[in-house]
């Protein structure tokens, strides 16, 4: 009979009000005259009691049975299993109880449509409680506890996966214990078995075959299950009562070395430490247990491993450190400590290694050194063991390729490895062949590993057409596309990545690296941003990023003649030509502002040239102290004839004064004179060197005039010790000061780098060809995932559904036929 649209309604409540808990609206709603069975009817297969029973409403199903009259025994759909079943799985003690009082004792046996019974599920949550509680009231216990599901395994399997020895225990109390602990399921998996993958030490040893290495179907032992789950205490257990690890297939190292559980390392350390030649293990495959973890990045595996080695005292060889290679990348140990090491790891290594084979030359599959592997993985433990430890080149090529430990660590965003390398090596790696590759088209090689994607799928597809005519014209060879790289500056294709860190780095290494350009295009980063229409990258050159918009020159010209802002303006970019015309406003705001700073300086300058020359010039008309009239005139007091050679010093640098002063004033007036010069920069610059030209024939005029004045001291001196004692010491400090300040003034205007770097305002040439329009580099936008749909009633789940079964078919290890992982109760 189908239900009324006010039934439906009725229904519906009934279960919202379960679900929120509410019982006196659930007892006020029962209390309506409704039609018999109506509180059974089912909401996504379930009924009301199961949603309570499985939230652990215990007063709602005892209302819900009392008042409601429900039925204990309902099945759910599709899962077919029963309230009692969900309050058995939840641990829900005191429904369990009430279920039993209520009559569900019946459903003890009764099993969902995996083959699940009630006891089966509170075994596999481990509540030892519900289950000494159900075998106390069933009618036949033993027919309880020897019960099996769908893939033949009983209470105990489940137990023992639980973990919980109490459990265990309670299940082995029966009749036929023995029978039941060899019953297997399936695969052949016994509740050893999954006593060991839960890591239940305790229940193992009730568990214990005679033969602890007995296997499944699947080729797998406890111990596999052990290692897998990060078990260590029951993977001691296990070797202490004797397991083994067979060569030649997927050891329960391998295993362990893979999990993805946190505890790996433990267990990893813990076999090695019972075995320690199980690390030189291979499968069948050839790979070794430390290269699938370092497949996997458990750089703490290889560093649990070398503990190990190093705890025990293992002692290694130079043959064991280079042998037995990983198959898959021709790996050795080295590689592998180089890569996940400490630094008494690797020293410990190069102790053993005995200086026997130089690093250098210990390459694997690829060509790659230790080195190389340490820089992809950016260890920078292995550059301080590595500077003590090997006396190596830090510069190395891979096959006379471009992949240098620098270019692999900045690829992978190393930077404290790259940084840590250049000062083990400083005066190496900025000299020679990576000065090289930083200031030309050998780095962009270097960097195509990390930048592969951006050159195929964009960089080189996209740019051919804007480059072909232009390579062409400048080199009429077919080697114009092979240039490709060395046209797109080092800077700019980092930042094209979205690696702004990179480009910073080399922005920090080379000063001017955002202003390099190329060779046969003259384009710098801040060109390729404006032709590849990229306004992120331009607002970071100019003004986002600190490091580069106090250097990047938005006036650069190229090999045309054309500046950033004249290609935006052609392409008609009105955003990008907004923001490099405020950065030229702020250019020429700076070069107004140098100008009269110079003009400024210039003028004080010609002030004190002018004092100079007329000071000198008055030397010339009357000599100190009227000396040329003592020589025609006796009745001078007194003037020494040894003071003659002093007047001659005085005579020489007052001339030298008075003409430099006169040149100092006539350079000045050819910087301030007004300039015909449209060019704002080029008058700057001009001025500029009239400044310059004028403070050194400044700085002469006064050195000259300090001479002079010093000489004419001496020559008015009178000729007693004391005297000239006082002008000697006068003079040495005064001079030394006067030199020193002279000195410094010229040393801070010849490192001004703004008074030598503007002549880059003078070059370039006229425009004479323009570029055809640039190819839109803008990545396609992702699509946003969907999200994922959550259960309203969410299970636990099993312990042994760790996922091993699932990964021996996807990964085809030990080969054997495929298996299916046991079922979780998924009961949404």
């Amino acid at each position: 009979m189908e239900a009324t649209q006010h039934e439906l309604l009725w229904v519906d409540r009934l279960h919202a009000l379960v679900r929120d808990k509410n019982k006196p609206e659930i007892e006020a709603l029962l209390k309506e005259r409704q039609p018999s069975h109506i509180v059974d009817r089912r909401v996504n297969g379930r009924t009301a009691l199961h949603a309570a029973a499985q939230l652990g409403l215990t007063e709602i199903v005892d209302l819900l049975i009392n008042e409601g009259h429900a039925d204990v025994r309902a099945r759910s759909d599709p899962h077919r299993d029963t309230p009692l079943h969900l309050a058995a799985l939840c641990g829900h003690e005191a429904v369990v109880e009430k279920l039993l009082q209520q009559g569900a004792i019946l459903d003890l046996t009764v099993e969902d449509w995996h083959g699940d019974t009630p006891l089966h599920v509170a075994a596999g949550v481990g509540k030892h409680k519900i289950i000494k509680r159900m075998l106390s009231v069933a009618p036949n216990p033993q027919d309880c506890v020897f019960a099996i599901n769908a893939e033949l395994r009983t209470p105990l399997h489940y137990a023992a996966g639980s973990g919980k020895p109490k459990a265990v225990s309670l299940l082995l109390q029966t009749k036929g214990q023995q029978a039941l602990k060899e019953s297997a399921d399936e695969f052949g998996a016994l509740p050893f078995h999954f006593a060991a993958r839960s890591g239940d030490v305790e229940s193992m040893g009730r568990l214990l075959p005679d033969n602890v290495n007995v296997a499944c179907k699947n080729g797998l032992t406890a111990l596999h299950y052990a290692a897998w789950d990060g078990r260590a205490a029951a993977v001691k257990k296990l070797m202490d009562k004797g397991a083994t690890l067979d060569e030649g297939s997927d050891t329960p190292l391998h295993l362990a070395a893979i999990s993805p559980k946190p505890e790996r390392k433990s267990v990893v350390e813990a076999i090695i430490s019972k075995f320690p030649e199980s690390w030189k293990m291979a499968n069948g495959k050839g790979e070794l247990a430390i290269g699938l973890a370092h497949e996997c990045d458990h750089g703490d595996v290889i560093r649990a491993a070398l503990r190990a080695l190093r705890k025990n005292k293992f002692r290694l060889k130079g043959y064991d450190i280079l042998n037995p290679k990983h198959k898959t990348s021709g790996a050795t140990l080295l590689h592998f400590a180089a890569a996940h090491g400490r630094k008494d790891d690797i020293e410990w290594l190069a102790t053993a290694l005995e200086m026997t084979k130089p690093v250098s030359a210990i390459n694997d599959g690829s060509g790659r050194s230790p080195l190389h592997w340490a820089a992809i993985q950016g260890n920078a433990s292995f550059l301080d063991a590595h500077a003590v430890s090997f006396n190596e080149d830090l510069i190395q090529t891979i096959s006379g390729g471009h992949e240098t430990p620098l270019f692999l660590a900045l690829g992978a965003d190393h930077l404290n490895f790259a940084e840590k390398l250049l000062e083990c090596d400083k005066e190496k790696l900025l000299s020679g062949f990576t000065t090289k590759c930083l200031s030309s088209g050998e780095w962009m090689k270097g960097v195509e590993l990390w930048l592969k994607s951006y050159y195929e799928a964009k960089v080189e597809k996209q740019v051919r057409a804007e480059l072909e005519s232009e390579f062409k014209h400048y080199t009429r060879s077919q080697r114009g596309m092979k240039s490709l790289y060395e046209e797109i500056p080092p800077v700019y294709l980092a930042l094209h990545a979205g690696k702004l860190d990179i480009a910073v780095f080399l922005q920090r290494l080379d000063k001017d690296a955002v202003n390099k350009k190329g060779t046969h295009t003259g384009r710098t980063a801040l060109h390729w941003a404006v032709l590849f229409d990229r306004r992120d990258i331009v607002a970071q050159l100019c003004d986002e990023a600190p490091s580069f918009r106090e250097t990047v020159r938005t006036w650069e010209k190229d090999a045309q003649g054309v500046t950033p802002i004249g290609y935006a303006t052609e392409r008609n970019v009105q955003d990008i030509e907004a923001v490099l015309s405020r950065r030229n406003e702020y250019y020429i705001d700076s070069l107004y502002r140098d100008r009269q700073i110079y003009v400024d300086s210039t003028n004080a300058i010609l002030v004190g040239a002018a004092l100079i020359a007329s000071v000198t010039f008055a030397g010339w008309l009357q000599p100190p102290l009227g000396v040329i009239d003592h020589y025609y005139n006796g009745d001078i007091p007194y003037v020494a004839v040894r003071q003659v050679k002093s007047m001659r010093i005085f005579w020489v640098f007052n001339s030298l004064s008075f003409f430099s002063a006169m040149a100092t004033v006539q350079a000045g007036a050819w910087g301030v004179f007004p300039l015909r010069h449209a060019n704002i920069g080029r008058a700057v610059n001009y001025i500029r060197r009239a400044l310059m030209v004028t403070s050194l024939l400044m700085s002469l005029s006064v050195v000259c005039v300090l001479c002079a004045f010093a000489a004419a001291g001496f020559i008015v001196l009178p000729p007693r010790f004391k005297f000239e004692l006082y002008m000697m010491v006068t003079v040495v400090i005064g001079g030394f000061i006067n030199v020193g300040l002279i000195f410094w003034f010229m040393q801070r205007i010849l490192r001004a780098p703004s008074l030598f770097k503007l002549w880059r305002l003078l070059g370039g040439q006229e425009a004479t060809q323009q570029s055809s329009p640039p190819p839109d580099l803008t990545a396609p936008e992702g699509e946003a995932a969907l999200p994922s749909p959550q259960a309203s009633f969410p299970q636990p789940s099993f312990p042994w559904n760790d996922g091993i079964e699932k990964l021996l078919v996807e990964k085809h290890l030990n080969p054997s036929p495929a298996v299916t992982s046991p079922h979780s109760k998924s009961k949404a």
